[in-house]
């Protein structure tokens, strides 16, 4: 999964490559000096110069999240602190589940159904066709305690579980291929993410108190204890009194409250603020080394590809010798 603000830079390139289409048409006036043959090569160039762009803004994610993940307090549940915090310990289920594809029990799934299919130059690739992730919560568990993992949002590194490439039955059914990751209840994980409560105590008091006056609003003889000068209407004054008594009983009925379990009380996520969240069934130390990998190779190839992009571009202008044009052409 990508980093979101490269996700969102990728999503600007696909939609700018329309816009350079039409640049293409223009280019003729833009550039009159360019040979009208090289005008399509112009915009190959400038699209490729985008991609290596977006490979330098995803490296820079990559090297952020490395850096977060390596400086990150590491804790026991125990003694973790509200925030971001990185735990590690044994999977366990909140409730039963099964995974979609291997059928084995689990605490958490993903999976991803391709069909193979002709990409119309003589051959095949595989293209998703269906795919999906469990949202159930579950449990990690180290020597000191449990916490609550959220899977939703979930950056997931975990080593493929299953996977089989079969014909569906009927005589043109293509192959497919079904891919499932998963997490199996006691493996060893490591979670990077946000510790929170695990209820929202603000939001969820402000709703049931919006709840409980609307409902006061439309039951006249609840409402009329609050008419303190008895003339069948209720002003602002009593009605201030009304939201302070429903606040009241609602404090009280808090009190009275049985409390919910420990482990479920706090909550390990995806953040409001850092959105960084990783599952995975390798150390910490591991997401580093890969993260540092990855990174330093996008980093690496993404100004490489803007540079040679951009001397291809100015040879296509004839600022420096036609022979560092890229003859996309001949490639494709």
């Amino acid at each position: 999964m990508l980093p979101v603000d490269a996700k969102s830079y990728f999503r600007w390139i696909y939609g700018g490559f329309v816009c350079l289409m039409l640049l293409a048409t223009a280019s003729g006036f833009v550039f009159p000096s360019v040979r009208p043959a090289e005008h399509l090569g112009m915009v190959v160039d400038l699209f490729v110069a985008m991609l290596g762009g977006w490979l330098l803004v995803y490296g820079f994610s990559l090297l952020r999240e490395k850096r977060l993940i390596e400086n990150v307090p590491r804790s026991t549940v125990r003694s973790v602190a509200m925030g971001f915090a990185e735990i590690s310990g044994a999977a366990r289920e909140k409730g039963p589940l099964t995974a979609p594809l291997s059928g084995l029990p689990c605490v958490y799934f993903r999976y991803v159904i391709e069909e193979e299919r002709s990409n119309g130059r003589n051959g095949r690739e595989w293209v998703t066709v269906d795919q999906g992730e469990s949202p159930v919560p579950f449990y990690v568990e180290d020597e000191t305690g449990s916490m609550l993992v959220d899977p939703a949002g979930a950056e997931t590194v975990i080593k493929v579980g299953y996977q089989t490439v079969r014909r569906d039955e009927g005589l043109f059914s293509k192959r497919k291929r079904y891919t499932e990751w998963h997490i199996i209840p006691g493996e060893r994980i490591c979670v990077v993410g946000t510790v929170r409560e695990a209820h929202d105590m603000v939001r969820e008091r402000q709703a049931r108190l919006n709840e409980r006056l609307h409902d006061l609003k439309k039951d006249p003889q609840a409402l009329a204890r609050f008419d303190t000068d008895k003339n069948g209407q209720i002003s602002s004054e009593e009605w201030d009194g009304a939201v302070r008594a429903v606040k009241d009983e609602m404090l009280h009925e808090e009190v009275r409250r049985e409390p919910g379990k420990p482990e479920d009380e706090i909550v390990i996520g995806k953040g409001r603020d850092e959105t960084t969240f990783v599952i995975s069934d390798r150390s910490g130390a591991s997401l580093v080394r890969g993260l540092a990998i990855k990174s330093g190779l996008s980093l690496v190839f993404g100004p490489a590809i803007v540079v040679i992009m951009a001397a291809s571009l100015l040879a296509r202008m004839g600022v420096i010798a036609r022979g560092w044009a890229i003859h996309w052409e001949s490639i494709f």
